[in-house]
């Protein structure tokens, strides 16, 4: 099992914007030492409730202090160009010598759309073309294309990416019918961190066996994980903020998106039991072990920091799975 550190993006605005960065430095190099393999971020435009680090430039930071750890991130695709995707990626994955990962997701938000002025409606068009030509522009030289959305002729980009033949695509998708696309479109489906572990063990056999290596292959799924002494002392420092994000959720309309549009809005004593991962080290180990047997997932995105946990407690979430956890979960499904 592989297991990823998910740096979300929102951070109190009391604090400066350096002051936050400096935290999720702080937070890079607690999974480093505690010899996580990858960093994920999100993407979201236009968050004024929170500071909300824009995850390229964040990333091209980060890479600086993530030694062999992958990088990686979901993208809205639908509301760039395509090639400045194409060509942004390729300058990361020079960066950290080839160990990049682009998840583009279709988005849910309608301030986002509305904004960037694009038709919502024209999401999934925007998303599959856009794959399309990074592809392309990833692999070839002299590309021409020519979609609804977007046409290219004779176009190259260079540097491409270190990666051979490109960085894997994770595509992120949370209905059925997403779901069966995704491995046609990219590598691999990424299950999102809000379904119940039922509803995403379902979905994984309806997203089938990747047929690439390495994270071409894996089957990966974010996750809100937090490790504390106890379960009770877990759920105390964790619980109450991550009811809250949830509650965002729902009026953003991410529900509405999902394929069971009522399993946002619940009880944090239903949410903890098959979505959030919160407990004591031999808790979480076992939650772990779980998703791996029972659900088939093989790569945990772990989203541990949420505005208003303290940082010293999120650090020493992270180092408690580099210390126990990671360890058990793997002699566990090792001795199998």
């Amino acid at each position: 099992m592989k297991f990823g550190l998910h740096l979300f993006g929102h951070h109190d605005k009391s604090r400066s914007a350096v002051d936050n960065f400096d935290t999720v430095i702080d937070q890079v190099d607690a999974a480093r030492e505690a010899n996580f393999d990858l960093l994920w971020m999100g993407h979201h435009f236009l968050v004024a409730d929170n500071h909300k680090f824009q995850s390229i430039p964040a990333l091209g930071r980060i890479a600086a202090n993530s030694g062999d750890m992958h990088i990686g991130t979901s993208y809205l695709l639908p509301l760039q160009h395509p090639i400045v995707l194409a060509e942004e990626f390729a300058t990361l994955d020079a960066i950290t010598g080839g160990k990049t990962i682009f998840a583009p997701v279709m988005g849910y938000r309608d301030k986002e759309f509305d904004s960037f002025g694009i038709d919502k409606s024209d999401r999934l068009g925007r998303l599959i073309e856009g794959v399309q030509v990074i592809k392309k522009l990833w692999t070839e030289d002299n590309v021409s294309y020519d979609g609804r959305h977007f046409q290219l002729e004779d176009a190259t980009i260079e540097p491409k990416p270190v990666q051979d033949p490109r960085p894997p695509i994770w595509i992120g998708g949370n209905k059925d019918k997403a779901i069966e696309r995704a491995g046609k479109l990219g590598d691999v489906w990424v299950a999102n961190p809000h379904e119940d572990e039922p509803t995403i063990a379902r979905q994984v056999e309806i997203a089938g066996e990747p047929s690439g290596d390495g994270y071409h292959g894996v089957i990966p799924a974010r996750r809100d994980v937090f490790v504390a002494e106890t379960d009770a002392k877990a759920l105390e420092i964790y619980g109450p903020q991550i009811k809250k994000y949830y509650d965002w959720y729902v009026q953003e309309g991410q529900a509405d998106a999902m394929e069971n549009p009522d399993a946002l809005d619940q009880r944090l004593e239903d949410l903890k039991e098959d979505r959030f991962i919160i407990g004591s080290p031999e808790t979480v180990t076992d939650r772990l072990v779980n998703l791996y047997e029972n659900v088939g997932l093989d790569c945990i995105l772990m989203g541990m920091h949420r505005p208003g946990i303290p940082h010293d407690d999120v650090l020493r979430s992270i180092e408690l799975v580099g210390d126990e956890v990671i360890p058990a979960v793997r002699d566990r499904i090792d001795a199998e």
